[in-house]
């Protein structure tokens, strides 16, 4: 009888134990959610974008025309994922647009992250230029705080804790780090006026900035393995940044004496996740990382077809970024966008020149 009462003593604890796991768990689980929905912005009326510009005009033309802070919530990527969010019942319910929309903008507008985004919504019944005065000046120093902007970038699964957007982990392991450099020292760099650059350097739109922060060199052939060394000199974060929306892919074609394609291939940077169970379309798990992280240079070892030998003389390396959408997990046949190249080398095989 002792034996009995002592057993099934043992088997409440260890069932009192098991709902008490069960209860953190789900509260953890359900913490991260709320969390993902909580805005990261000050809620209030939004005067919009061109109220700013009647006396910021400049800073609107470059917010507008080269950022994608511009396109946050008006993208054909944005809405595409969110019509497809919303599909699905799990995210819809428990997680809701609530989470797209807490670092893109107001649900309301399509200027995405606009000015009042960021500086902060327009004080009612004050004049504008004492709003500066008061709110919008004082405000910079918060701006400029390296907190600003991850608060935005950066994401990790409720499920995993895996990291899904890591630009503030690349950039905490980074150079840039290490100097004390932020986002805002590189990506708003001061112009000629003294005004903050507001376009932010996106490669979307701009895809010269990375001229000098990529580079491929020692391209070598010994028959039949093709090898080069490729480089990130960014000093703040890995390339492609981030998440797995954006991919980087190195394309080398091979040409003949006449310079005729002869062969071509792919070399892809990305991060691959399983998907989020039952959800479908949200990363979760990490599960590949081919990311070129900052400073890193990388030599590539590829092989090329026995047919191949004694007839290529050249070779063409371009890199491109394309755009691809979570539920694809890095399949450039599913891209969105495509950019211009942001590097383009030629090399000359001299020891496949035919006799």
């Amino acid at each position: 009888m002792i034996y009995k009462t002592n057993w099934i003593k043992a088997l409440g604890i260890l069932s009192l134990l098991l709902l008490l796991f069960f209860v953190a768990r789900y509260w953890y689980i359900y913490s991260e959610v709320q969390a993902l929905k909580a805005p990261r912005f000050e809620q209030g009326l939004h005067k919009g974008a061109l109220f700013c510009a009647e006396c910021h005009r400049e800073i609107y033309d470059e917010w507008s025309k080269r950022s994608l802070h511009a396109l946050a919530t008006a993208g054909k990527s944005f809405n595409d994922y969110l019509a497809l969010f919303k599909t699905s019942f799990i995210l819809n319910t428990f997680i809701t647009d609530a989470a797209c929309y807490s670092c893109h903008g107001e649900k309301t507008s399509t200027e995405g992250v606009n000015c009042e985004i960021c500086h902060g919504v327009v004080v009612e019944n004050i004049p504008i230029m004492e709003t500066h005065k008061l709110k919008y000046k004082p405000g910079l120093q918060l701006l400029r705080e390296e907190g600003f902007c991850i608060k935005c970038h950066e994401l990790r699964s409720p499920l995993t804790l895996d990291g899904i957007l890591t630009v503030p982990d690349e950039w905490r392991n980074s150079q840039s780090a290490a100097k004390g450099e932020t986002c805002q020292v590189c990506h708003m760099r001061k112009g000629i006026n003294g005004l903050s650059y507001h376009g932010f350097d996106t490669a979307h739109h701009d895809e010269s900035i990375y001229i000098d922060d990529v580079k491929i060199q020692n391209a070598k052939l010994e028959f039949p393995r093709f090898s080069l060394e490729i480089e990130n000199r960014i000093t703040g974060h890995a390339i492609p940044p981030s998440g797995p929306t954006r991919v980087m892919v190195l394309e080398v074609i091979f040409l003949d004496v006449e310079g005729n394609e002869q062969y071509r291939l792919e070399e892809i940077f990305s991060k691959k996740f399983e998907l989020m169970p039952l959800a479908g379309i949200f990363p979760n798990k990490l599960i590949k990382n081919t990311q070129l992280q900052s400073g890193e240079r990388r030599l590539l070892n590829l092989t090329l077809p026995e047919s191949l030998e004694g007839k290529i003389n050249d070779a063409v390396a371009t890199l491109r970024f394309y755009g691809v959408s979570d539920e694809y997990q890095g399949d450039i046949q599913k891209a969105h966008w495509i950019s211009e190249p942001i590097l383009r080398e030629e090399f000359t095989l001299s020891s496949q020149v035919p006799d």
